[in-house]
């Protein structure tokens, strides 16, 4: 058995291994620094999956996303359930959450990426409603390396 409830700093060091699960191998003080400064946002929220030991198995982060060009929406920032507790609901526990936290918002649509390589995510996503509605590069600049310039 598991429960959904917003994150809270005392969840940091299971939050940090499963940002390393998800492929972004993290400290405790970056996760715990990044949940900081997004606390202090408006317009960001973060649940997470508490199973039965009380320790987090899974986590999801909801962001708003306006922009000039759509209709205000809002942004999955990333989803991840302990590799030891998928196929259990989790995961579609976490994303109705925070599909119920976009609605509360008025907000009527939820988007985000999905790497071409996490084949298994996307019939995740799929089987709860998502489209694919086009593929794009993602670029990136690290805006301190002179030598890019």
């Amino acid at each position: 058995m598991f429960k959904i409830r917003k994150a809270q700093e005392g969840d940091i060091v299971s939050m940090a291994k499963l940002v390393t699960q998800l492929g972004y191998p993290a400290s405790e003080e970056d996760v715990l620094t990044r949940f900081k400064f997004i606390q202090n946002l408006a317009g960001h929220e973060i649940f997470v999956a508490v199973g039965d030991s009380l320790q987090v198995i899974g986590w999801i982060h909801i962001l708003q996303f306006p922009t000039l060009e759509m209709t205000l929406s809002t942004e999955l920032g990333g989803l991840v359930v302990d590799s030891e507790y998928r196929g259990r609901g989790i995961g579609k526990q976490l994303l109705a959450a925070a599909e119920k936290w976009s609605l509360n918002l008025g907000i009527k649509r939820l988007q985000f990426t999905s790497q071409m390589k996490r084949s298994e995510a996307h019939v995740f996503y799929q089987k709860q409603g998502y489209k694919i509605i086009k593929n794009s590069f993602y670029f990136s600049k690290d805006l301190t390396d002179q030598t890019q310039n």
